[in-house]
């Protein structure tokens, strides 16, 4: 989520979302507003990375044994803003009645009005 907020830590408008294309990032209101980011700037960057995977092998006999693999997979790096929030992002997302607008900024804080 991208958060406009005026100097006064007034929320004036928000984009929803988890990951952030670069044209998102460049979005503004008007001159004075600042952002606050909570997710994911997306990059075009990738890495390989190792991760450890469960695969069920038959033994025979309609037997099946768990064993354990080591698979490399390719992820995108994308850039980390404001995780210590997610858990408000994520309130924000639900269909509850808790809103961004329902908020101010201060000091780099999210503060209910």
């Amino acid at each position: 989520m991208i958060i406009f907020f005026e100097k006064t830590g007034e929320i004036v408008g928000f984009i929803a979302g988890r990951v952030h294309d670069e044209l998102q990032m460049k979005m503004k209101i008007g001159n004075e507003t600042e952002k606050m980011i909570i997710g994911w700037e997306e990059t075009n960057e990738t890495e390989e990375i190792e991760v450890e995977v469960e695969n069920l092998v038959d033994v025979g006999n309609g037997l099946f044994k768990k064993e354990k693999v080591k698979e490399k997979r390719t992820r995108s790096k994308n850039i980390e803003h404001n995780m210590d929030k997610f858990e408000l992002l994520q309130e924000f997302e639900s269909i509850s009645e808790v809103s961004p607008l329902n908020y101010k900024i201060k000091k780099g804080e999210l503060i209910k009005k």
